[in-house]
């Protein structure tokens, strides 16, 4: 029986004490990812690749490189069809990217979207200043919260249209044969807006990607994305999408029971422990989920998901202290208070003295009046160093029980055995009561042995029925009854 329930007991500590096992199941993509350091065109072709791919599979993004790569070239090529005369350079480019584009499209945040022709504003920006960077144009990216155009050499270019260079103005448009067909009118941007560099411009293409990816549940491809961006700039925009992606994806892995949210936090506060407000956003959505799983009376969980963030803040701590306060209160509702003690002992290393000292108070004096009220006095004593319960509730509870012990043992057997058993117990747990029930137990006894001389007398065994009383004599000491009975057996 001990063994089975030692078994019961391991198999429970495991389940909630080793539950991180299971997540080794779950992969993730690369938490930090490196990307090129230089501004060469190669580099940025590179990181422009992998800002249009969800995934850093070599041959997908072979082909991204191919494509991004095909439309800068052909720009190029385009540029020999236009008047050189009758424009700007940084103008001329992106007339002749646009001749190699087809349709804006607001979702088109993929490479597969520019080989089928079709652009945002982030991408046909960052296909505009790589044609930029190959012609020394010097190149800023300016973003709003929903648009995004750059400036060439100081000039505000919309990239969304063959005629946004130096907006704000009428511009002449020529055909193919250059005979003026018309103007061209484009807004110049008056909102106010951020800038950035090309880097920031390419990451700008990966955050959108990790938004679109997180809004159609691809949430390990959005975290892949969300890295890259920020692998390419490190800044405001980027480091936001991060923890937005990271915010979404565990707050869904959470909401459905997908294991594995718990290791994903512990890796990423480790790998982002340098971006600021990381670790605290990650900590509160454990919290969160722990008060969660609690609301559920999912105690088992709630504590090893808590516990698994290995946090020092006062709510994380907090929380962990209510989750194993339930978790115990569980265990001793449906294993008994010794099941509970045998949880609380095994890991009572986990918890800091202070979180504990309420719910060990609970278990170990629920179960130590179970065993007065049973009088198994050596299991209460076996509890004594137990550092939950106060002396006096100690000695009172080894009282009680000495006094169940008492009246079963005079029950079951004798009051002279129960009295003899009195006669043993320590005076540091000698209470009034057990005072009372040892003088019970003396006259009881006292009864008990004249009773047994009486029997003897009669059968005619006065030496034996001699013999009895001197041990009860013995035993109580100066007691009239006996004393009596013993005079009696002299007159004879």
């Amino acid at each position: 029986m001990l063994n089975k329930f030692k078994r019961i007991i391991a198999c429970f500590l495991l389940s909630f004490l080793l539950a991180s096992a299971s997540y080794s199941a779950i992969t993730f993509p690369a938490l930090r990812v490196e990307v090129p350091a230089s501004s060469s065109y190669e580099d940025l072709l590179k990181m422009s690749s992998m800002a249009l791919t969800p995934s850093l599979d070599d041959s997908q993004l072979a082909k991204a490189s191919s494509q991004i790569d095909s439309i800068v070239k052909d720009s190029e090529a385009s540029m020999k069809s236009l008047d050189l005369s009758k424009g700007i350079e940084a103008d001329l480019l992106l007339q002749a990217l646009h001749l190699n584009l087809k349709q804006y499209k607001k979702d088109a945040y993929t490479y597969e979207n520019l080989r089928d022709g079709y652009f945002n504003c982030v991408t046909s920006a960052m296909l505009y200043s790589l044609l930029c960077a190959r012609h020394g144009i010097s190149i800023q990216a300016c973003y709003t919260k929903d648009h995004c155009f750059v400036k060439a050499d100081g000039v505000e270019v919309q990239t969304t249209v063959n005629h946004g260079y130096d907006p704000g103005r009428s511009k002449e448009v020529f055909d193919e044969l250059g005979i003026l067909i018309g103007t061209s009118y484009v807004d110049a941007n008056s909102d106010k807006y951020l800038v950035t560099d090309i880097n920031g411009l390419i990451s700008l293409c990966a955050t959108n990607l990790a938004g679109a990816l997180t809004e159609s549940g691809r949430y390990q491809q959005a975290l892949q994305a969300s890295s890259i961006a920020f692998a390419i700039k490190d800044f405001e925009f980027t480091r936001s999408a991060l923890l937005a992606t990271y915010s979404n994806t565990i707050s869904y892995m959470q909401n459905i029971d997908i294991p594995g949210s718990s290791d994903l936090i512990k890796k990423a506060a480790r790998s982002y422990s340098d971006v600021a407000g990381f670790k605290d956003l990650l900590v509160l959505l454990q919290q969160n989920y722990a008060i969660e799983l609690l609301s559920r009376n999912n105690y088992s969980k709630a504590f090893s998901e808590i516990s698994y963030l290995n946090d020092e803040s006062e709510r994380t701590l907090g929380l962990l202290a209510s989750a194993y306060s339930k978790l115990i209160q569980d265990v001793s509702q449906k294993y008994g208070y010794e099941s509970a003690i045998e949880v609380l002992e095994s890991t009572r290393h986990m918890m800091k003295d202070s979180q504990l000292s309420g719910i060990g108070s609970y278990v170990y004096e629920n179960a130590m009046r179970q065993y007065a009220n049973s009088g198994l006095v050596d299991k209460i004593l076996a509890l004594e160093d137990n550092g939950f319960v106060s002396s006096e509730s100690f000695k009172f509870l080894v009282s009680t029980a000495y006094s169940n012990q008492l009246i079963s043992i005079s029950s079951s057997k004798s009051y002279t055995v129960a009295y003899i058993e009195y006669q043993k117990i320590s005076p540091d747990f000698m209470s009034d009561s057990l005072k009372s029930i040892g003088e019970g137990l003396r006259n009881n006894t006292s009864i008990e042995i004249h009773n047994r001389f009486v029997a003897l007398y009669q059968e005619g065994k006065l030496e034996e029925g001699r013999s009895v009383l001197m041990q009860g004599l013995e035993l109580l000491g100066q007691d009239e009854r006996l004393l009596k009975d013993l005079e009696s057996v002299k007159k004879l």
